[in-house]
């Protein structure tokens, strides 16, 4: 069967609510067109139908929408004192790969997603977890990424969930949720 590359990202706008910083200035062709003639020391007129391109000028945080979380943004060194890579130093290739999807639609905001369950629902879809394979967890809280609930209504998983899918060999673990732990307000 071919590959097929399926995109998971949610577009950035304004009013995705996720928590963090987030601000789009959306630059106009004709906005641009000025700009682009002052810069140049040229007439409006002088550009086509007086237009520059389209553009967009965004101000983010790094864990803003869709995004990898590098080792360096938990800590900036392991637990043998060695620095952390960041997302700079992370290979392209650790991003594309086989990729199975466990089903926590059913859990709760605040839930806890275990060991065991990742072990059942590896057995529902009768899957066989390769080394290398990518790990994606669905919650179903996507649907809420343009409200303020997003960042409340998660279910989250533990710690033991994480191992035994590292263990298995998982290289990479997705979720459709603001992160991999219940909400920060759970936790607090």
């Amino acid at each position: 069967m071919p590959r097929k590359i399926i995109d998971l990202s949610i577009p950035l706008h304004n009013g995705t609510f996720d928590g963090m910083m987030l601000d789009i200035n959306y630059i106009t062709h004709e906005e641009n067109g000025r700009r682009w003639a002052q810069r140049f020391g040229v007439e409006v007129d002088d550009l086509p139908y007086g237009h520059g391109s389209s553009s967009e000028q965004i101000n983010l945080l790094t864990h803003t929408g869709t995004h990898v979380d590098a080792p360096y943004h938990y800590a900036p060194v392991d637990n043998k004192g060695r620095p952390m890579r960041t997302i700079d130093q992370l290979e392209l290739e650790n991003f594309f790969g086989d990729g199975f999807c466990l089903d926590f639609t059913h859990k709760k905001p605040s839930e806890t997603i275990s060991a065991q369950e990742v072990d059942e629902g590896l057995k529902k879809i009768d899957y066989e977890v390769k080394p290398g394979d990518i790990a994606l967890i669905h919650t179903g809280v996507d649907k809420y990424v343009d409200s303020p609930k997003f960042l409340n209504i998660q279910p989250g998983m533990t710690r033991e969930s994480i191992l035994c899918l590292t263990a298995k060999g998982v290289k990479v673990i997705g979720i459709d949720a603001w992160g991999m732990d219940i909400p920060f307000s759970s936790m607090a």
